[in-house]
């Protein structure tokens, strides 16, 4: 089964070569396998001319092509002694960096999971973008002997060690609180975005590159009041989604929306009082071009009727919206838009 493609770019303009992921069961090992193959497709007819032998994904955590296609970034997983974490960066013919992302400073493990993992490579190919754990102390026994560690004692906090901390549940086993980061290819360097000014009470992912380079664009999970099945459970008691969309610039963060239940009825309100705003405009513009002294008077009778209309005591916003459409289309007369606009009233309002 197909996971994933992408087009690179081809030596000529004849041809396309499709970069592609595969996934397969192996009903002997009892496991998942990961395949990448290559393509290369005539343009005009679509042929295949060649494709490449496939080559084993088992150990990529994450990958990510940069926009010209020349570059890729690998996130492995290499199992030794002990588990280590490597990003890779490749280019046409050669690896050109490796970084050991196992035991950072800045960081815990990259977020591998949706719906907060991002690995996103920068326009200029100088950086790349992923979501990872906070950076927590290390926690020991109130027992353990810590005299051999003098240096490392701003980083050890006691007696925390088997203090339960919620995760975000199913598929997101292991993730506590994530934070934004970038990687500075040339350097190195890690910078942490600045999230925690936003509030400590969010997880934050989905981050994608701006206009530019010039700022970074992603979302925040609300942590409070639970954080159990965020993947399969959306409705929220402090916002179904619990999502903020927030610009972060020269290591400023700025909230461009915030997503709520309490925010989405406000639209709803402001939806509905724009619909009879503009309904008021289009009967005065009627009114104003009728002759007749009758339809005068339906012009009269449908804004004593919108103003007997509440937006909070029933949400017709829909229906509201077909009418007006319905009444452009057809051109209906004045005369029968009030037995129109009354069907469309809640009981006892008419």
């Amino acid at each position: 089964m197909i996971s994933g493609a992408k087009i690179l770019p081809a030596a000529c303009d004849d041809v396309l070569c499709i970069h592609t992921m595969w996934s397969s069961q192996d009903f002997v090992e009892f496991q998942k396998n990961k395949f990448s193959r290559d393509f290369v497709i005539e343009k005009g007819t679509f042929k295949v001319l060649s494709s490449g032998i496939p080559r084993d994904m088992g150990s990529v955590l994450l990958h990510a092509f940069s926009k010209s296609g020349r570059k890729q970034a690998v996130l492995t997983e290499k199992n030794s002694q002990e588990k280590k974490t490597y990003l890779e960066i490749w280019n046409d013919s050669k690896k050109e960096a490796t970084f050991d992302m196992t035991e950072r400073k800045e960081h815990g493990n990259i977020t591998q999971n949706d719906p907060f993992k991002c690995f996103e490579w920068s326009s200029d190919e100088k950086f790349i973008l992923y979501a990872a754990e906070e950076k927590r102390l290390k926690s020991v026994s109130y027992f353990a002997d810590t005299s051999q560690a003098k240096d490392e004692m701003d980083n050890i906090v006691k007696g925390e060690e088997y203090l339960y901390r919620q995760e975000w549940g199913e598929a997101c086993v292991g993730c506590h609180h994530t934070v934004l980061c970038i990687l500075e290819i040339e350097t190195g360097v890690v910078q942490v975005l600045p999230t925690s000014k936003i509030g400590s009470d969010f997880s934050f992912g989905q981050a994608k590159w701006g206009p530019n380079d010039e700022t970074v664009i992603f979302i925040g999970w609300k942590e409070l009041s639970y954080k159990l099945g965020v993947w399969g459970c959306v409705n929220r008691s402090q916002g179904p989604k619990g999502e903020r969309e927030t610009r972060c610039q020269e290591r400023k963060c700025i909230l461009l929306k915030e997503d709520g239940i309490g925010d989405r009825r406000e639209d709803a309100e402001k939806e509905n009082a724009v619909l009879l705003k503009r309904m008021e405009l289009e009967i005065e513009a009627k009114r104003i071009e009728s002759t007749t002294e009758e339809r005068v008077k339906s012009s009269i009778d449908v804004h004593h009727l919108i103003q007997k209309f509440d937006p909070k005591v029933g949400n017709i916003s829909l229906d509201l919206t077909l009418f007006e459409r319905q009444v452009r289309r057809e051109k209906v007369p004045m005369e029968l838009w009030v037995l129109r606009l009354i069907g469309l009233l809640p009981n006892g309002m008419a």
